[in-house]
């Protein structure tokens, strides 16, 4: 399952701003990428939910404010990020960037929408939205949270009842901040 997750959001977000940032651009970002797809199943894993569909071309990663997020798994998850993903010379920028976009989370527990992927020969066919529903409906009552780079993906989240909060100017790019 993990493997098919982490194939659905390798395609989905290839090329997305908030990746390139994260990952760099040089010939090891590929392998950054996937590393960091993985670190996100794995955090899911443990901190939140991972949903997709019976035919595996639609996926989410989910984090749930409400479950525990110190571990010693969680530790050792996050200094492989730093080591095999960020690098030690993007870190401060890295870390700046996440401060900024911290500072407009709920102040009350919510659900962190962190990926929503679809196949890409599939998008725009309603795989998406049956998805997204599910994860409403699943957290129903909940403040659902999630940020965009995607300027395209705006009006698919103001159709499933999100509004746009913020938006976060970065040096390369922009996130929407969005909750419903």
């Amino acid at each position: 399952m993990e493997k098919e997750v982490i194939n659905i959001l390798y395609k989905s977000f290839k090329g997305n701003k908030s990746i390139d940032f994260m990952i760099g651009d040089d010939e090891k970002s590929d392998k950054r990428f996937k590393y960091l797809l993985n670190y996100s199943y794995n955090k899911a894993k443990l901190f939140g939910k991972i949903f997709y569909d019976k035919d595996l071309k639609s996926c989410a990663i989910v984090l749930d404010s409400r479950m525990k997020r110190f571990s010693i798994k969680s530790i050792f998850l996050d200094i492989g990020l730093i080591y095999n993903v960020i690098g030690l010379k993007r870190l401060s920028n890295v870390l700046k960037r996440e401060q900024k976009i911290n500072q407009y989370h709920p102040k009350n527990e919510f659900i962190h929408i962190w990926y929503i992927g679809v196949e890409p020969k599939l998008q725009g066919k309603g795989n998406g939205s049956i998805l997204l529903k599910k994860i409403i409906d699943h957290y129903k009552g909940m403040d659902l949270y999630l940020e965009t780079s995607n300027s395209m993906n705006i009006p698919f989240y103001l159709k499933h009842g999100f509004s746009e909060k913020n938006v976060v100017k970065l040096e390369s790019y922009s996130l929407v901040i969005m909750n419903k």
